[in-house]
């Protein structure tokens, strides 16, 4: 089972509350990076920017 990491990790998972719990942190996080993603994506449509201000836009968010 340790071939398959992602596997042993659901199975895990649904034995362990702990491990349960961090996974809906992790999921959540990653949603609000995703969120956030999509935003500063929307609004770059919106106003036409070129892909090199998305870029930084998505960076600069990235390390507040």
């Amino acid at each position: 089972m340790e071939d398959y990491p992602v596997l042993t990790r659901l199975f895990r998972a649904a034995a362990t509350p702990d491990i349960r719990c961090n996974m809906d942190v992790e999921d959540e996080i990653l949603s609000g990076i995703e969120a956030r993603n999509m935003s500063v994506s929307e609004i770059a449509v919106t106003h036409s920017l070129p892909e090199e201000q998305i870029s930084a836009l998505l960076t600069k968010e990235g390390s507040d």
